[in-house]
């Protein structure tokens, strides 16, 4: 389907949210998210607002409690109304079906879409067609650096916005990898204002060098731990954590002051370990989260080339690192980085 429900948590209390995406450009001013209880009757008709984020050729709205979103946790099934009223999507999830004589589903039988747990959101790769459990909740973001972020290439470090598709980089286990997707966008937190801040990792943070200078990555951005120098001590393992989860590190701050900022993408054609400012981080995961977002006709050549994506480290989720660190913290263990008096 062109419009879709695209991620959406139902247990998240204040932090609940529902994602829409559209095609670029499309007039939403008419559509509406309509939120069904289990009787069929209607619990709220949201409109979409704002657009949150525009990715690769979709436009994405996130609608979230303090819009009027009711408590998904007590209701059990989401319609997306277009500007005519017609139901184009009709969903229901925990085995429950659900067949309203009212609103813009009337007379349709929702689509179970299966279960999810406790901290985990609903997420589609396929437009719609199937859901996912997706663990580190993302609504309005994917993966990105901020412009001027240096990209180590066989030639030395090149800004991100000049590389483009068949540019080759470095990877931190040496091997030279084409780039085979770049993208950039642009976001106003002025106009959007739930959209995450940026985090900035301070130079050294990490560890000496690590980054060498001021990083600044989207909130998702998965960074290296455990290996590479970075947080070793702390993290015995290899692993790959989001940003935020750094949070409560010396030197890492998200930048809420910032009125904007732009994001560079670069897809390799498997998940890679870049070296960007001297620190490693992830390039972007050739997963569900990224496939959503393409063209259709991107998507399908992709999928023509691609296996199943894997990770290029085991994946840890926010919660399990920023509890480590925090206890790190509080122990005064000599396991945290420290900056540079």
């Amino acid at each position: 389907m062109s419009a879709y429900i695209s991620e959406f948590n139902i247990f998240g209390g204040s932090t609940e949210f529902v994602e829409v995406a559209v095609p670029s450009g499309t007039n939403t001013a008419n559509w509406s998210l309509v939120v069904y209880n289990g009787d069929g009757s209607i619990a709220a008709t949201l409109s979409l607002g704002g657009v949150d984020a525009s990715i690769a050729g979709r436009d994405l709205y996130v609608i979230r409690p303090t819009d009027g979103l009711p408590n998904l946790g007590y209701t059990h099934a989401l319609a997306l109304a277009d500007g005519s009223g017609t139901a184009v999507q009709f969903i229901s999830w925990h085995g429950t079906v659900v067949t309203p004589a009212t609103g813009p589903a009337a007379g349709m039988t929702s689509t179970d879409i299966g279960s999810t747990d406790f901290g985990n959101s609903f997420e589609t790769a396929d437009g719609g067609a199937s859901y996912f459990q997706q663990t580190s909740p993302n609504p309005g973001t994917i993966p990105c650096f901020g412009a001027g972020t240096l990209i180590e290439t066989p030639d030395g470090p090149r800004p991100i916005e000049s590389l483009s598709a068949g540019d080759r980089v470095l990877t931190a286990t040496g091997a030279t990898e084409p780039i085979r997707w770049a993208c950039r966008r642009e976001i106003c937190f002025e106009t959007t204002p739930h959209v995450p801040r940026p985090i900035r990792i301070a130079a050294h943070a990490l560890g000496p060098g690590r980054p060498a200078t001021d990083l600044i990555v989207s909130v998702q951005h998965r960074i290296a731990l455990g290996v590479f120098g970075q947080l070793e001590a702390l993290f015995p393992q290899p692993v790959l954590v989001p940003a935020r989860a750094l949070l409560p590190l010396r030197g890492v701050r998200a930048m809420n002051g910032r009125p904007r900022v732009t994001w560079h993408h670069l897809m390799l054609d498997r998940h890679e370990l870049l070296i960007a400012n001297g620190c490693v981080a992830e390039s972007l995961f050739l997963g569900p989260l990224i496939l959503r977002d393409l063209w259709q006709g991107s998507r399908r050549r992709l999928a023509e080339r691609l296996d199943d994506p894997v990770p290029a480290l085991p994946l840890m989720r926010v919660g399990a690192a920023r509890d480590r660190i925090v206890a790190d913290r509080a122990r005064g263990s000599c396991g945290m980085a420290r900056l540079p008096v």
